[in-house]
């Protein structure tokens, strides 16, 4: 979520795919079932750690969800957040994770990535240490390649 502002701020964002370009990045953990806000976090960039061996948007994710840690429930995160290594943090957390993944991603291989020899509506899936890849192509020469963990 994107708080507008247009004052001086440090942390300030510019995201040119919003309505309104400036503002500060605000993350939120919603429950889908009753559509409250469990817990918020103003991302003021690459600051305070949980642990300094893992990325930012794992860092970002493992301080918002202390209140759902060892309830077995569901994430459902975007690409910014999803990785192979969130995966085995939320594991070792009691929590499941689902999310698309970009295609710049090294732990991607080379079979899900898109080609020409892929045929359209194909799906290819991988299943490694209770991880699941699965890759669809929608349209020649584009994949979709979405991660869970069990």
């Amino acid at each position: 979520m994107l708080v507008p502002v247009r004052s001086r701020c440090s942390f300030k964002m510019y995201l040119p795919k919003k309505p309104c370009k400036y503002g500060i990045k605000v993350m939120c953990m919603c429950d889908s079932r009753t559509h409250y806000l469990c817990n918020a976090l103003v991302y003021t960039g690459k600051g305070e750690r949980v642990n300094n061996n893992l990325s930012v948007p794992t860092n970002d994710l493992l301080k918002l969800i202390p209140p759902i840690e060892r309830t077995n429930r569901n994430i459902v995160v975007d690409n910014w957040f999803t990785s192979i290594e969130l995966c085995e943090k939320l594991r070792e957390k009691k929590l499941t994770v689902l999310g698309t993944l970009r295609m710049n991603k090294p732990q991607i291989p080379l079979e899900f990535k898109p080609n020409r020899k892929r045929a359209v509506r194909s799906i290819v899936f991988g299943h490694a240490n209770g991880i699941t890849i699965c890759s669809y192509v929608p349209e020649k020469n584009r994949a979709v390649v979405v991660i869970y963990n069990a």
